[in-house]
């Protein structure tokens, strides 16, 4: 097979799933186990483009074609990408100056596959376990690290995670000092902001801090 057509191969648009589910639902005759199966139609990449516009210009189905001489895609592909990139644009700007700690909702047309931006962790019965045990941590390395007061965990307040580095939590909690270490009349909740990547065998602490 030559390399130009493998670049070929690679911009195929599939049938819809529907003819594939038809043609698994349908009985096979005799006479049609025996036939050849249709050919693959690649008239396409011997005529210009013009003719991909005229086809498939209005086609309500996503249609994206691509040969070693042009690509082509079809209004409605031109459209969704036109729309996300609009909402990336805004979202940009809305999140600019706003810290990975308060990172805000991504809209769904902005979520595009390779971006690495923070989005809010919901602190539910599943991520609460998880986001206790890397607050834990990170304070442990603060009291470390730190002369003075000692602290201890209270509540998550609220959390965001990045997929880079690989499961890269931005957690926002409340510690308050040991008993042993303050006075009982002074157990204000201090509140805290810990970059933990949870890693293995170990969660790698990138920082833990007073917020200020």
């Amino acid at each position: 097979m030559s390399m130009e057509l493998e670049t070929v191969l690679h911009g195929v648009t599939r049938p819809p799933l529907e003819s594939y589910e038809e043609q698994k639902t349908e009985p096979e005759s005799d006479s049609e186990s025996d036939s050849e199966p249709e050919p693959i139609d690649w008239d396409w990449v011997s005529k210009p483009i013009e003719y991909l516009q005229d086809k498939y210009e209005d086609d309500p189905i996503p249609r994206y074609f691509s040969c070693t001489r042009f690509v082509y895609k079809n209004r409605v592909v031109r459209e969704k990408e036109e729309a996300e990139e609009k909402a990336v644009a805004e979202y940009l700007k809305t999140a600019l100056n706003i810290s990975p700690f308060d990172a805000i909702p991504i809209p769904p047309l902005a979520n595009i596959f390779g971006h690495n931006w923070p989005r809010p962790v919901p602190i539910d019965d599943h991520e609460q376990p998880l986001l206790i045990r890397l607050s834990k941590c990170a304070l442990e390395k603060y009291n470390k690290d730190n002369q003075g007061l000692k602290y201890e965990f209270k509540v998550l307040v609220k959390a965001a995670i990045s997929h880079i580095p690989l499961g890269s939590y931005y957690i926002t909690f409340k510690a308050t000092p040991k008993p042993e270490d303050v006075h009982p009349s002074n157990t204000s909740a201090t509140t805290f902001q810990a970059h933990v990547c949870d890693c293995r065998p170990e969660p790698v602490i990138k920082s833990c801090s007073i917020k200020t």
